[in-house]
């Protein structure tokens, strides 16, 4: 791990980009992607974090909307006819999760233009102004990185757990290794602190392999060179929305098993695709992930066992596992 400097000297100030005048052929710099559905209490605080950051470079805003049947769509809208320059707008007919998902590949990816590609989801939003400056700046500083994150604080909707800061892995900016991402699993970067550069988009693992799901996108885009971590919370990650994929899934044996089934197939794809360099990380990642599933009380007997064969087919060794945490807990006693 690297630590990093502050970033680079700009030759300007940001400004919002509400004020910004480019001309109508200007290709922007930065390209925001936001995925969306029944968002309706979420996507206005989503919008407006957009709208509030302040650059030095010109910034697009594609939503999607996956056929809401709430008021999403109209918000939107609204945003759409008081922006028109700034938004590219998709409002589904049909919802296109429940049609093959991949709305990214499908709908998302073919529209950016930007050099970069920052994430957020309709009901998560950033916090800080500075957010896509922050990141741009570091992306031009180190070219041979694609992937950049910070921390988010992760509130609970519906719920009395307290608010908290997650993802915060380090005090200071750090480059840091695909490994690290890899056995930090899904939530090591949250999704509303991602920025890539775009043409990860393009990559192999995307485009043939159709490797789906943001843990995936992460990985693929620090194999060349790392992540950039930024030690600054700027983003707001929400947990336990009615009806969002993770409410669905708690209560759904079928909805898990496929899941945990098809990250296990992305992780053997990956293995091969990199010839092996990160055996040992895979190795750790499947095993812990096993390991939580036979923890699980959701996950049916049935299911799995299910996995506990498909582990056994690709020779997971689940045991090594074991034998390591024994080992770690015996070394600490």
């Amino acid at each position: 791990m690297m630590e990093l400097n502050k970033g680079v000297n700009i030759s300007k100030e940001p400004v919002p980009i509400t004020e910004q005048n480019w001309d109508m052929n200007t290709v922007p710099l930065v390209s925001v992607a936001c995925i969306t559905y029944n968002h309706e209490c979420f996507i206005r605080e989503a919008l407006d974090g957009f709208l509030k950051q302040k650059t030095t470079f010109p910034v697009e805003l594609i939503v999607h909307d996956d056929a809401s049947n709430d008021g999403t769509r109209d918000i939107i809208g609204e945003y759409k006819d008081k922006y028109p320059r700034l938004f590219n707008t998709i409002l589904q007919e049909k919802n296109q999760w429940s049609n093959g998902g991949n709305i990214y590949g499908r709908f998302i990816y073919p529209r950016v233009k930007g050099k970069y590609l920052a994430l957020c989801e309709g009901d998560d939003y950033w916090t800080d102004p500075f957010k896509l400056q922050t990141q741009f700046e570091y992306l031009e500083k180190y070219p041979k990185v694609n992937l950049c994150f910070h921390p988010a604080i992760s509130m609970y909707e519906n719920s009395e757990k307290h608010n908290e800061v997650i993802s915060k892995h380090f005090n200071i900016n750090k480059l840091i290794s695909t490994e690290e991402i890899i056995i930090g699993g899904p939530h090591y970067c949250p999704t509303a602190s991602v920025c890539i550069r775009s043409n990860i988009i393009k990559h192999d693992l995307f485009v043939k392999h159709k490797l789906r799901y943001s843990y995936f996108r992460q990985i693929i885009a620090s194999l060349e060179g790392g992540a950039i971590y930024v030690n600054k919370t700027m983003s707001v990650y929400r947990r336990g929305v009615d009806g969002s994929w993770n409410d669905r899934a708690k209560n759904s044996s079928l909805m898990l098993y496929k899941h945990h089934k098809k990250i296990f197939k992305y992780l053997k794809i990956l293995d091969k695709y990199t010839n092996g360099s990160y055996k040992e990380s895979i190795r750790d990642v499947f095993s812990k992930r096993f390991f939580d599933i036979m923890k699980n009380d959701t996950l049916l007997m049935y299911h799995k066992c299910v996995l506990f064969i498909w582990h056994m087919k690709y020779k997971i060794q689940f045991i090594d596992y074991l034998i390591s945490r024994l080992k770690n807990k015996y070394l600490q006693t």
